[in-house]
Formats: C-alpha cells, sequence, structure tokens
C-alpha cells in the first residue's frame, strides 16, 4: 500500500512518482473508496474456499436414557420414530446400537434424509464397544427399512431382518 500515495524514493535515491500521484486525485478517491471492499471480498472469498464441512455421527438405541437428541450414545434416539432427519446432512452417519452382542428393534425404518454423489448418508451398526453387536428387525409384516419419494444415495451396512419362525432363516443386508 506504499506504492499508491504520492512518491517514494527507489534504491538509487530517484523520486519515483507512483500511480496514485500520476492519476491525479479523482482517481485517489476512486481507489481509496473501493480497495477495503474488494480486499474483504477478496479475504472472504479465500476463506469460503478454504473450508471444509465435516460430516457428523448420529445415533439410535433403544436402551438409551438420554436426551433423545441422537448427538451421542449416552443421548441417542430411542427409536426409529423420534429421529430428526433435518439434522442429518449427505455424508452423515447413522449408527444404529447392536447393544453387546445383538439387538433387536420391532419397528420399521422409514429413511428420509438424503445423500449426494460422494457424499453417502451411512446407516449401520454402532462400531463402539457395547453398542457393536447385530442389529435384527424382526417381526415386521413389510418392509423392514424403506425411504420417502426422491431419496437416494443411501448405503445400508450389515443390518439382519427376521421373524422368528423356524421355518424362516434370518438374512443380513449390506446395500450402496
Amino acid at each position: 500500500m506504499f506504492w499508491l500515495y504520492g512518491t517514494r524514493r527507489n534504491g538509487k535515491g530517484v523520486v519515483v512518482r507512483t500511480l496514485e500521484y500520476i492519476l491525479g486525485k479523482q482517481m485517489r478517491f476512486i481507489l481509496r473508496l473501493f480497495y477495503l471492499p474488494i480486499f474483504i471480498l477478496f479475504i472472504c472469498t479465500v476463506m469460503c474456499l478454504c473450508t471444509k464441512t465435516y460430516s457428523s455421527n448420529h445415533f439410535v438405541d433403544r436402551t438409551a436414557k438420554g436426551n433423545n437428541s441422537g448427538s451421542s450414545w449416552t443421548n441417542a434416539w430411542e427409536s426409529f420414530s423420534a429421529i430428526d432427519w433435518n439434522q442429518i446432512q449427505p455424508g452423515d452417519t447413522l449408527f444404529i446400537s447392536g447393544g453387546t452382542d445383538s439387538l433387536e428393534y420391532n419397528e420399521r425404518l422409514k429413511i428420509k434424509a438424503s445423500g449426494t454423489y460422494g457424499k453417502l448418508v451411512v446407516i449401520r451398526p454402532g462400531l463402539d464397544a457395547g453398542h457393536n453387536g447385530r442389529v435384527i428387525f424382526v417381526n415386521l409384516t413389510s418392509s423392514a427399512v424403506t425411504t420417502d419419494d426422491g431419496i437416494d444415495y443411501i448405503r445400508i451396512e450389515k443390518l439382519e431382518m427376521r421373524k422368528r419362525s423356524p421355518y424362516c432363516k434370518p438374512f443380513r443386508i449390506n446395500l450402496e
């Protein structure tokens, strides 16, 4: 910014007229008027381009006793119907507690959030100790996992569905 104001001496002691001096008073006013907003716009653009959005983890555990916010295993949503789908964004993971060995769920999971290309919404059993058992959907008369129309880019990993019947064998799904 030193170069914007009046004259200066170069390395040899010669007076050099700067851009502002040459352009005159009207141009000096314009330069001063727009210099700060352009600089602020440049800084904001750099900050926006350098900001990375991170995915979040959300939790469902039918045995949780916290505030039912889905933010941790302690505060996990206590049922699939309690899930706040507005919190789930592309790239997020919904962990379902499988207990220490297995945990059965007698309700349907209706998915109401989409991912995007390269940022799937992932639904899978928990990975942490005490929650990494098998997640089993049981005794449902229709589909255990459904979606609303227009829901895309979902990955479902390692969920089991079964009926309590000696004639029905359990099966696992791993969809992408």
